[in-house]
């Protein structure tokens, strides 16, 4: 009996490198480019026309709008105030009087007194002026409805207050707000306003054109239809 042990030492084999099979081209047949259906056509051309008609129709519509809306004449005047009276008329300008922020949190009260809204010149000014440090600092209430002067139409709108325990503060500044509401309207016409606005940190000033609304208390109605 015999044994023996054999070994062998082997070259490795060669690398196999991927072969491409990229296809090149006109190898492969593409029937649907021979024949051109007239329906692709149609489908292709339908965003064009689609984004056409949508330019011609806002076209037309801001057109027509301008239209409308420029007047060339005759004007016939409806209201005019130079202030050169040295007093607000009663029955058109009716000062604001309110503590809620009008809608975005402003930090300010409006007052009716001649504090905030003057004439001086000729001139209308409204200026902001600073709250009463006592009304700040210590616990106090501004009630609006008790001296029957607040102009809002919400309790938020007409009382605030300061709470030193909360951290509440009364509107630490007084201003200003006026408006034709009581007697001056149009509802087509040109309105032109000479005025001279501050610029500043924390100021805001602002001439708005807003509609006509008659209110009283939770009760409003358009006034065309009242009259």
């Amino acid at each position: 009996m015999s044994f023996s042990i054999a070994s062998s030492i082997s070259s490795p084999s060669p690398p196999v490198y991927f072969r491409s099979r990229r296809i090149r081209k006109g190898e492969v047949e593409k029937p649907w480019l021979e024949i051109k259906h007239p329906q692709d056509r149609i489908i292709k051309w339908i965003p064009y026309v689609g984004m056409f008609v949508g330019v011609v129709a806002a076209a037309l519509v801001i057109w027509d709008g301008l239209r409308g809306a420029i007047r060339t004449g005759p004007f016939c005047t409806v209201y005019s105030d130079d202030f050169s009276s040295g007093t607000l008329n009663p029955s058109i300008w009716e000062k604001e009087v309110e503590v809620g922020g009008f809608g975005n949190g402003q930090f300010e009260m409006t007052t009716a007194t001649d504090e905030n809204v003057f004439i001086q010149d000729g001139m209308l000014v409204i200026k902001p002026t600073l709250q009463d440090p006592n009304l700040i600092a210590t616990d106090n209430v501004i009630d609006l409805l008790q001296t029957g002067t607040c102009t809002g139409t919400s309790w938020s709108q007409c009382v605030t207050s300061t709470n030193t325990t909360n951290g509440t503060i009364v509107n630490p500044v007084k201003s200003g707000r006026i408006n034709t509401r009581k007697g001056a309207s149009i509802q087509y016409g040109r309105v032109e306003v000479v005025a001279k606005l501050p610029a500043g940190d924390w100021l805001w000033p602002a001439i708005w054109m807003l509609p006509k609304v008659c209110c009283w208390r939770q009760f409003c109605l358009s006034c065309h239809q009242q009259n």
